[in-house]
Formats: structure tokens, sequence, C-alpha cells
């Protein structure tokens, strides 16, 4: 089974830890169109750490979630984003498309600390380079599995009655979604000082964070193609705990106090009065908070091997449901010094009229279909 490769389908099914998500695009004269979408809640402990703990369940949940959507096709291209699925960019002395095929499973015990009888792989050449002794060399980008991990979702999909054509790495489904266009061109520079050419340079670095509720996906794509991905064991139920821990209180009631009150905004003006609980709040929260960006700090810094903030990165992009607490956007883009902001996918596609007036994004925001929308758009390509 290709974790890259596929035929063609425009249905991305996202399974998270708290809910399904599905789209439906359909080819258009410019953009996609959006014509079909919804989600169901997951009770918990069906899905734990990114994994299916029971099929038959989650099964029962897709086939509910297609009646409820009106999907009739059948073909899904299915997202994963877990420990158990590792990404790692390798440098490999250039070789022809077939012989570089034949030497990627031996060349991939060395980077990839899977038994290779357990081992789904794949991969995807990103660029190239010149190494020593001006050798041309190839970057690769290795996607590998556990092969069981893998066949559960499949074996989910399945028991709905529908066809996964396509198992796709969610983090290469953000690029799709929320990354630079395909094609985007370089930054133009400033002004040779020498003669009145204009500098080409190359695209800054994009980092995209997809925040759940309980992992996070951080992803840093050059253009429109993805060079890093790692999954973090952190999310909106770590912030949930924490507040139940700090403030003693039942999980429901913290819950509560994380949507009602957020972060403070690091911006406001520091004379302005907040009351007792929103204090109380804020100081769990925000600990919780600076445990999540040294996670995204160390992840960035670990690809790149350097410190974050001597690095070009123009902006950090945030989706995800736990990314819409109150004012996380601005205090990461302080911790980080780096612009942040929420990503919107639908800015890829046209979302049909009907949609529109059922108020489905009332209930569902869209900054939560990155990951669907993604997997959907590589439904459409060859």
């Amino acid at each position: 089974m290709a974790l890259f490769g596929g035929p063609k389908t425009g249905i991305g099914l996202d399974i998270g830890a708290e809910s399904i998500r599905v789209v439906e695009l359909k080819p258009g004269k410019g953009l996609p169109r959006l014509q079909k979408l919804g989600a169901i809640k997951i009770p918990h402990g069906l899905i734990v750490d990114g994994e299916i703990s029971d099929t038959d369940e989650v099964g029962k949940l897709i086939k509910e979630l297609w009646k409820k959507t009106g999907i009739v096709n059948k073909g899904v291209t299915i997202g994963i984003a877990n420990t158990k699925v590792l990404a790692r960019q390798v440098e490999l002395p250039y070789m022809e498309p077939d012989a570089l095929k034949g030497a990627i499973r031996f060349q991939a015990q060395e980077y990839i600390p899977i038994p290779p009888q357990n081992l789904v792989l794949d991969y995807h050449v990103v660029g190239e380079s010149v190494g020593d002794n001006q050798q041309r060399m190839l970057k690769v980008l290795l996607v590998a599995a556990h092969e069981d991990m893998i066949d559960s979702f499949v074996r989910c999909v399945e028991k709905a009655g529908l066809n996964p054509e396509v198992v796709y790495l969610s983090s290469l489904a953000l690029v799709r979604s929320l990354g630079n266009p395909p094609g985007s061109k370089p930054v133009l520079a400033a002004e040779s000082e020498e003669s009145d050419e204009i500098l080409m340079t190359e695209e800054p670095p994009l980092v995209i964070v997809n925040m759940g509720a309980r992992l996070s996906t951080v992803v840093v794509a050059l253009g429109d193609i993805t060079q890093f991905s790692r999954v973090i064991t952190f999310g909106g139920e770590d912030l949930t705990k924490a507040l139940q821990d700090g403030l003693g209180v039942p999980v429901e009631e913290a819950e509560e106090l994380k949507v009602k009150y957020g972060l403070v905004n690091p911006l406001q003006d520091s004379t302005e009065e907040i009351d007792e609980t929103q204090t109380r709040v804020n100081t769990v929260l925000q600990t919780e908070a600076y445990r999540f960006v040294d996670e995204v700090r160390r992840s960035v810094e670990y690809y790149f091997s350097q410190d974050i903030s001597s690095l070009n990165i123009n902006e950090v992009v945030m989706c995800g449901g736990a990314a819409q607490l109150s004012h996380l956007t601005s205090f990461v883009s302080e911790a980080l010094n780096v612009d942040v902001r929420l990503g919107d996918p639908l800015a890829r596609v046209v979302v049909d009229e009907k949609l529109k007036t059922k108020g489905i994004f009332d209930e569902l925001a869209p900054v939560t279909l990155a990951a669907a929308v993604g997997l959907g758009l590589r439904g459409l390509s060859k």
C-alpha cells in the first residue's frame, strides 16, 4: 500500500481523537468545489494516541457519517497522524527512479526504527543538492508506518462499506490545504547594489501546527513541498486536564472555563483588570501553553539544526480544534517572536452555496477542516 500514491478521489476522511470529519470535493474550472462535508463525535476511548482501539465501532460511526452527509461515493483518502508514523528527510547519491525505488527499502533500515517485516514504507523526492566533491545528491522524504496500525484504519473504513483508495500522511495534507500554492515562485529580494538586477531568494520556510484534542502535528514546508513533520503528544485535552488538576474542578467545568476565558491577550494593556477566576485560569493555561510552544520550537530547531530565532520564518499557521483557544495565536507569536495566524483551508476551494445556507460552518469551524480538505485535494490529484 502506498502512502503517497493512489487513484483519483475527492473524499477526504480525517479520523481524529474527538470527531471524524469528511469532505467531498469535485473538480471545477478553477478551484475544486466543496459540495458536502460533515463531522460526527467519537466516544471517549475509541481513538487513543491517534490509533483505533475498536474498528467495529469506528466503522459504524463512519457509516453513520455517510448517511448524515448524503455522500454516495465510496472511494476515500484516509489521513494518518500518530506516533507510529515517521517522516524523515535523508540525502542519497543521485540515482535514476528505478534504481532509487530498489535502494530505498535497504537505506530506510538505517533511518527508520521499525522492523522490516512490520513496515509500510513510501518516499517522495523533495529536491536535489550538491554534496562533497560536487556529488549530485537527492533529498528524499521517507514516510514509514507500522503495518498493523495502517491495517486498523483500513479495516474500519471497509467495515463502513467504503473503499480506502489512498492512505496519506496528514501532515502532507495540511501543506496541500494551508501551504503555499503549488508552483509558487521565489520571493523577490532587494535590488542588487551593483546593478539594477532583482535578486531572487529562496522562499522562507512555512511552519504549520495542527493542534488536536490529544495530538499535535508540526510541519515544515518549502513552497508546496513538505520537508519535515513530527507528531507531538500534546493537545487541547492537556489544557483541560491542567485546569482540572490546578483548580480542583470536574473535567466538564474545566472545559467550560477553558473555552470561556482562554488565555489573556499578551498584547493587552497591562493595567487592564481581569477577575480572579480568569487570573487563575490564565496562570494554569500559560504554563501548559509554554510547554506546547517549547515542543514546537524544539521540532523546528531539530529540523534546521539551529536556533529558531535565527531562521527566516515568515509565519506559523495554526489549525485544529484546540488552536481556537482564545488568544493562543497571540501567545505563540509572542513566545516564538514570529507572526502566527489561524489557517483557512477553504481558501483553496469554492464552497457550495447549499452548505452556506445550511449554516454548517456555524457548527463546524473551517480551521478544523484543514486535514480533511487536504486529503480531499490529494484525492483529486493524479
